[in-house]
């Protein structure tokens, strides 16, 4: 897992939901100028459709959650939001 840290001099609403911060992951991680910025073996042995996951205290969050039912549910602490990724390949046959 990759660390994302919500750091206090970030402006970002506290109704930003896992699955736009999912894409923006994706666009920043994976896509460099429309082309895979991440090698075949990094983190695949199938070079599949690769999904971003992320978590908090080890708990998969589901794309609808925003981050402050994030910050009440599962951080529940007075410090800043910790939240980490991991990209993960499919197994699905790329969508054409």
């Amino acid at each position: 897992h990759y660390p994302l840290r919500r750091q206090r001099q970030m402006c970002i609403r506290d109704s930003l939901s896992i699955a736009v911060l999912r894409k923006y992951l994706f666009k920043k991680v994976y896509m460099h100028d429309g082309t895979p910025a991440l090698e075949a073996g990094s983190s695949s042995g199938s070079g599949g459709e690769p999904e971003i996951e992320i978590y908090c205290r080890d708990n998969k969050l589901s794309p609808d959650l925003s981050l402050d039912e994030i910050n009440r549910e599962y951080w529940q602490v007075p410090d800043d939001l910790v939240l980490t990724y991991q990209v993960v390949f499919s197994d699905k046959e790329p969508k054409v």
